[in-house]
């Protein structure tokens, strides 16, 4: 937290706690609640002393030391998009390959999933096999399954 923050949430919680001091009736229960404000309000002027002693790593901002989680969100990311599409690989394989052979003018196509390295990839065996057609079964595959093109192969059958 930055001095700017710091002071934005003390200033916040003075007024907030000023308003609710108001709001409560006079009596014994009065007298309990401005303890309690002041114990709060001291608490806030205190955090940046708090965070700098204290020896938990987690309260030390991080955003300033350099430390990157890009790469397990990244990883994190590519295990939910491969958990997301091997229900409809196990599931529609021979839907798909009714779709493309209703689609692109096929004689016959196999569609098998299965996980590597980079996640979920897809082979598409197709016949006849030529570049154009590669793209299109490669354009629609990554479209159904919300994969990459980099994730599915076209390759000709019986190779």
């Amino acid at each position: 937290m930055n001095w700017r923050e710091w002071l934005r949430t003390l200033l916040g919680l003075s007024v907030l706690l000023g308003l609710a001091e108001m709001l409560l009736p006079q009596g014994n229960m009065a007298k309990f609640s401005k303890l309690v404000f002041g114990l709060v309000l001291i608490l806030a002027v205190l955090e940046p002393v708090v965070n700098l002693v204290s020896l938990n790593p987690i309260t030390i901002d991080a955003s300033r030391s350099g430390t990157s989680f890009e790469p397990e969100i990244d990883s994190a990311a590519a295990r939910l998009r491969t958990a997301r599409t091997k229900p409809l690989l196990s599931a529609s394989s021979r839907e798909m390959e009714e779709l493309l052979l209703n689609q692109v003018d096929l004689v016959s196509v196999q569609v098998e999933g299965g996980t590597g390295k980079g996640g979920t990839t897809v082979r598409v065996l197709i016949d006849p096999y030529d570049g154009q057609l590669e793209n299109q079964v490669k354009s629609i595959v990554c479209g159904l399954l919300g994969l990459s093109p980099n994730q599915v192969e076209v390759h000709e059958l019986g190779s």
